[in-house]
């Protein structure tokens, strides 16, 4: 092989990567939709008030669809509700469906003002970095529905009646178009702890009528207003279809709803969902049919918009109901933190709705990891620190690999311009020279890229559990908050920036040509810029990765001029 084209090939390839990561860090932080305010948090329903039962003055906002269920003896709006340790739920006479959705053992995220976002916006108030964050964490509003029964367009609202029974369950039964449809809503006694997240929904639908039904649907729906972001808490559509998860954050090479324009036409798939719902970074409120029923229930699964501002996701019910006949669909509802343990349990297709990408297998067992050291130590940000310690150690030998092979290739630059410079007229010998320098010299054109090549997967596996795992979330670090948020008072990211340029005095850049040298001296700057944009946690990982990266390559500056200095003394000799 052409020594000269091993050179290029090699200059190419880090430049390829250098590009790679500066395009896509480029596209997340500023092109990548702004991120929206929090879906189903308001300032009435921070502190909720838990009732048995309550009446309010609603304005009705019945679906205008000529065809379908129709709003025909509309009732004042009523609600009761349902609690246990984990969870509450109202249910809802407006759509017979679950809403107001409560994790108990979970709260809100403080709200976040940066400094210099406290600077911009005109030093309004006094600067307070963290605010708010005591709040029981909501996962469905008021507005929402889980477990919607509809037909065709429109779904039947405002005509549910609501009673408790005798074991606490909650019933909605309506009556309406030829159709009665009652819901009983259970939350099991079991204290195992999938089933602490679950409800158990029992929907019976007898047609009254005297024609066949064949267009009813099963949803979930909960009001959407802005744009999503990977780094946003807002709820989208999810499901898992055809063995593909669809409304996906973190992929770009699936299905997603990013944008609400991307939920005014449906999204069908004719095929029945394994499960269905709506889905945050974070959690998740979702349907799937009770595994005891063996028939197939659902035909086909599709986005839905409900009303203005109201989406979801629907699910049509199999069979068609002859005139006269019921249908019984028992169903489950599974309403927590996508949390892989309890999503193991249900199945292989849940632990898709943790977001970690094509390189999930590395992400689950870096969260296993990180786990196993927050066992110990019982604080997320020095078991991120020690995780990253762990990583380092064990790409040690690969690190320094690649380390020696820039110090060994900066080293011969001179040998290698005295060459070049001596045979300029015969580009075969000096082709020759150059691979039998290397050989001398035991260096390998590409030693210095291909160990970070390897690399990459552990790099973005890493950085997919700092984003994505809801362990971490509401997790506080020294003066952090919240390390699934950013650091407002910057000092993670400077340090980072700092750290950044101390590394790069280290790195040998003899053998770079001035173009790439001019791209690297700005890497520190564009770097920090995007740091400012990420989670502390994920810039916490950062920081101690390069700060343990400083610290190789000191260790093998000093090995490197120890092998110089014998073999200096040996030719002497």
């Amino acid at each position: 092989m052409d020594s000269l084209e091993n050179e290029e090939s090699r200059k190419r390839l880090r430049a390829f990567l250098f590009s790679s990561i500066a395009i896509y860090f480029v596209w997340v932080t500023f092109i990548a939709p702004p991120p929206p305010a929090v879906e189903g948090v308001t300032e009435e329903n921070l502190n909720p008030k838990i009732e048995e039962t309550k009446t309010l003055d609603v304005v009705d906002t019945k679906v205008s669809e000529p065809e379908g269920l129709v709003n025909e003896n509309a009732l004042p709006l009523e609600t009761k509700n349902r609690k246990s340790e984990h969870i509450s739920f109202d249910v809802s006479s407006q759509y017979g469906s679950m809403s107001n959705l409560y994790l108990e053992q979970y709260t809100q995220l403080p709200v976040l003002e940066s400094w210099w976002g406290w600077l911009f916006d005109g030093m309004k108030d006094s600067w307070d970095p963290y605010s708010g964050g005591n709040e029981m964490l909501s996962i469905l509003s008021e507005k929402g529905g889980l477990a919607t029964v509809g037909r065709g367009d429109s779904a039947a609202e405002n005509v549910y009646h609501l009673s408790t029974a005798q074991n606490g369950d909650l019933v909605s039964v309506a009556r309406l178009d030829g159709l009665t449809i009652e819901k009983t809503y259970h939350i099991p006694e079991n204290k195992k702890v999938l089933d602490q997240y679950t409800v158990e929904i029992d929907i019976n639908i007898k047609n009254t009528g005297s024609e066949v039904v064949s267009d009813l649907w099963i949803g979930t729906f909960e009001e959407m207003l802005g744009d999503a972001g990977r780094f946003d808490l807002v709820s989208r559509p999810q499901f898992y279809v055809e063995d593909e998860l669809v409304g996906t954050f973190a992929t770009m090479f699936s299905t997603s709803f990013m944008a609400i324009e991307d939920l005014e036409e449906p999204t069908k798939f004719e095929s029945p969902p394994e499960w269905f719902g709506i889905g945050s970074r974070y959690f998740l409120t979702a349907l799937y049919p009770d595994k005891e029923v063996e028939e197939e229930m659902f035909r086909s699964v599709s986005t839905h918009k409900l009303s203005e501002n109201m989406y979801g996701v629907i699910a049509t019910i199999a069979t068609p109901i002859d005139a006269g006949a019921s249908r019984n669909i028992k169903m489950k509802a599974y309403v927590g933190p996508k949390q892989m343990d309890i999503l193991e349990v249900l199945g292989d297709s849940w632990t898709q709705a943790v977001e970690f990408g094509m390189f999930g297998f590395f992400s689950k067992v870096l969260l296993f990891l990180l786990k196993v050291i927050q066992a110990g130590f019982v604080n997320w940000g020095v078991s991120i620190l020690l995780l990253t310690l762990i990583v380092k150690v064990v790409f040690f030998p690969l690190t320094q690999k690649a380390f020696m092979s820039g110090k060994k290739m900066q080293a011969l630059q001179p040998k290698l311009k005295e060459m070049k410079e001596k045979y300029k007229d015969n580009q075969q010998l000096i082709a020759q020279e150059t691979m039998k320098m290397f050989k001398e010299h035991d260096v390998s054109p590409l030693g210095g890229c291909l160990p970070t090549v390897i690399q990459i997967p552990v790099w973005f596996s890493l950085y997919n559990v700092m984003l994505y795992s809801v362990e971490l979330y509401d997790s506080t670090f020294l003066y952090l908050n919240d390390l699934t948020s950013q650091d407002p008072y910057g000092i993670l990211p400077v340090m980072y920036c700092v750290l950044m340029l101390i590394q790069q005095k280290m790195m040998p850049m003899g053998n770079l040509d001035p173009a790439q040298a001019k791209m690297m001296k700005m890497m520190p700057l564009a770097f920090g810029i995007f740091m400012f944009t990420f989670p502390s946690g994920l810039v916490l990982y950062f920081s101690m990765n390069i700060l343990l990266t400083i610290f190789q390559q000191w260790l093998i500056r000093i090995q490197f001029d120890e092998i110089n200095l014998k073999r200096q003394e040996q030719e002497e000799v």
